[in-house]
């Protein structure tokens, strides 16, 4: 598995959705070309952390990986974290989703706080 951070979005939008400090975001995500990209956008420039986990969605435990987004106070820019290098499924065929996990925190005072999130397939 290999974990970088982009410049800029690539592939389809496959969902969007706003995440909240109150409840971090879950789910299942199509990969492509064995790339999957999760794109944040911190329009409220808090101070924020942002942490995405992916994982086997077969339940096989055959990859984990994790990436960490960071923003200082004043920071409103969109940032990026794309995984790829997904191993094979157990029969040999392309991986071709993985489960998810995000949270974001106000890494200054944990007040509330909200990210606008875009994944991407390849």
């Amino acid at each position: 598995m290999q974990v970088n951070y982009p410049t800029a979005p690539h592939g389809v939008s496959q969902s969007s959705f706003d995440m909240n400090s109150n409840n971090g975001a879950s789910g299942t995500a199509w990969t492509d070309n064995d790339v999957l990209l999760f794109e944040v956008e911190n329009s409220r420039a808090d101070p924020d952390q942002v942490v995405v986990s992916v994982s086997d969605a077969y339940g096989n435990n055959s990859f984990a990986a994790t990436g960490t987004l960071i923003w200082q106070s004043g920071d409103s820019s969109t940032q990026y974290v794309e995984f790829s290098g997904f191993p094979p499924q157990s029969d040999g065929t392309a991986m071709d989703k993985c489960s998810y996990q995000m949270s974001v925190v106000n890494t200054v005072d944990g007040s509330g706080t909200e990210v606008a999130v875009t994944i991407y397939r390849g």
